[in-house]
């Protein structure tokens, strides 16, 4: 998308709020494609909002010399595993808790 472009319908997309039209009677007023009035703000919106972090985060197992399994707590209960158990006895395991 040009940046000329983005800069000539910028005005534009600020000034339909304070009309006090709606973007369809704006657009018919200022004879402009809705489509583009739409796909433009949204371009404008895009490049206006900060970047983020992605929501996902790598989480990486802590292994503390004093505690060599792993606990599950469940309600009143505790379960405590040997780090050695198998990854798919575990997965079976945990979906049987849920």
């Amino acid at each position: 998308m040009k940046k000329e472009t983005l800069t000539k319908w910028q005005p534009l997309i600020e000034q339909q709020p304070h009309s006090g039209l709606s973007v369809t009677d704006y657009c018919k007023h200022h004879n402009l494609s809705q489509t583009c009035f739409y796909k433009y703000k949204s371009a404008l919106n895009q490049k206006q909002q900060p970047k983020t972090e992605p929501a996902f985060i790598k989480a990486q197992p802590v292994v503390s010399e004093q505690h060599q399994a792993i606990t599950i707590h469940c309600h009143d209960t505790r379960v405590t595993l040997p780090l050695t158990i198998e990854p798919s006895w575990l997965a079976r395991f945990i979906k049987a808790l849920a």
